[in-house]
């Protein structure tokens, strides 16, 4: 599949990302445009004014804020930075715990394990939507494979926030960097 990302997606191409139930049934999804497509990962952005529709509530959002989010294919998790949508500085990097993306030509799907991660630009993060996460594991009696995948998910998560690793912004670079921090980000965690 990695090779095929690259034959799959050009940066411009307008897709649909939808996050799944256990079940199958739409969780949410949203319009996003390509950004970067490399053998290893597609590089996604969900524009500032878009509609983000969350089926499970039945709502609709308007977003605020620019997001880019990173989908690769061997990883059971997602997300990138959330964007001052007028300077471009990152607000907070924001992680989906979800089943390894499908990939196809009009867009990316996965199921959403329900379990989030945020981190500050600093760095500092937080794991958060563990009732969400239990209910869940209790309405579709997860498999305990499934369970232990997902604790596992938030580890690598967390891991890569630590390390700076893409789509992270490493927390000691300064100057020109692909991702600027907010200025004044504070230390203390979400």
């Amino acid at each position: 599949m990695t090779a095929a990302l690259t034959k799959l997606y050009q940066p411009g191409q307008l897709i649909t990302i939808t996050f799944l139930e256990w079940d199958d049934a739409p969780h949410y999804s949203w319009p996003a445009e390509v950004l970067l497509v490399t053998p290893e990962a597609v590089l996604t952005r969900l524009r500032a004014g878009s509609t983000f529709t969350h089926h499970a509530r039945g709502a609709e959002y308007r977003v605020e804020h620019d997001g880019l989010v990173a989908f690769w294919p061997d990883r059971w998790f997602s997300g990138g930075p959330d964007l001052d949508p007028t300077t471009g500085l990152v607000l907070e990097y924001y992680f989906n715990i979800n089943t390894p993306p499908e990939f196809g030509p009009e867009g990316i799907q996965a199921v959403d394990l329900q379990l989030d991660v945020k981190a500050h630009a600093n760095h500092s993060a937080q794991v958060f939507d563990e009732q969400e996460f239990l209910a869940a594991q209790a309405r579709y009696a997860y498999p305990a494979w499934l369970t232990r995948q997902a604790r596992l998910s938030v580890r690598e998560c967390l891991d890569l926030i630590e390390r700076g690793a893409w789509p992270m912004r490493p927390a000691e670079a300064g100057g020109n960097s692909w991702l600027e921090r907010t200025p004044g980000s504070s230390d203390e965690p979400l």
